[in-house]
């Protein structure tokens, strides 16, 4: 419905194109989200936050789960809560020792109660190949390719010794959509 109304997902201004400084980036981003994506969603409130390096978003919808974006340079990540009383802003973002870059972010519950996708339909970075003119997709930034065994080794491999772990949707999504019987987590 969005593309109807606002031509092709491709050609939708990414937040941070045109913001030099933070609070450009926040007015920008809020603006993109009122205009590609809340008035096409059910939800009951929505919370604005900083975390994780820059404009966070949390849209409650009305089934009681949560849909959180964060905006990169390049896109947008989602990740998305069945259990919308399992999301906390305050934790949300949170960094191990270090500079804090997506390298050192914490993602402990990834793949476990809440589900990482990815929005770059347009994004000119090589290790978005998987997102290029798609839609919202289970988050793939970074693979060479989607099998069985990249999924679950690297750098956000869905692996128990992974602290990352946002490519477990990937992997779900790789079995059908149904979760795997050796799937690292219980749920």
């Amino acid at each position: 419905m969005s593309e109807i109304k606002n031509g092709h997902k491709e050609t939708w201004a990414n937040c941070y194109e045109k913001a030099e400084d933070s609070l450009n980036n926040t007015a920008n981003c809020k603006s993109y989200y009122e205009n590609y994506i809340l008035p096409y969603m059910q939800y009951s409130k929505i919370k604005e936050f900083q975390a994780a390096g820059g404009y966070n978003i949390a849209i409650y919808l009305n089934d009681g789960t949560v849909l959180v974006g964060k905006n990169t340079s390049d896109g947008v990540d989602y990740y998305f809560f069945p259990n919308g009383k399992d999301f906390n802003s305050d934790t949300f973002g949170i960094y191990v020792d270090g500079p804090q870059s997506p390298e050192s972010l914490i993602r402990k519950d990834c793949g476990i109660k809440y589900f990482a996708f990815r929005f770059a339909p347009a994004s000119q970075d090589t290790r978005d190949k998987f997102h290029l003119n798609k839609g919202f997709e289970p988050y793939k930034y970074g693979l060479t390719e989607v099998t069985k065994e990249n999924l679950t080794n690297g750098q956000y491999a869905c692996s128990k010794d992974n602290q990352i772990k946002i490519w477990c949707t990937a992997l779900i999504q790789l079995n059908n959509w149904k979760i795997p019987d050796d799937y690292p987590f219980k749920l």
